[in-house]
């Protein structure tokens, strides 16, 4: 969700986030100096693409329950948006 990957993996997580194919926020972050796990930023960019609950869903509440061994309910996903063309991207249709 910020780029440390480069902008294709950044814009295809931000994407399943957006689409709600993504249900939970972790990290896999090897240590704290080289590759730290900057969680707070990402909840925060999972919050801006999607809204507040989201993150909190993603990030406290279904984590919680998965570790009390309680199933999750995620919304259902959203279609892809239609690519852009050269005629949206100048003419905003």
């Amino acid at each position: 969700l910020l780029g440390t990957f480069g902008t294709q993996i950044q814009r295809l997580s931000e994407e399943w986030v957006r689409r709600r194919l993504v249900h939970l926020l972790g990290s896999d972050a090897h240590d704290t100096r080289y590759r730290p796990p900057r969680l707070r930023d990402a909840r925060r960019r999972w919050a801006e693409l999607t809204d507040e609950t989201a993150a909190q869903q993603a990030t406290e509440i279904w984590p919680a329950a998965l570790l009390a061994g309680d199933p999750i309910e995620p919304p259902e996903s959203l279609p892809p948006e239609p690519p852009k063309g050269i005629f949206s991207r100048l003419f905003g249709k």
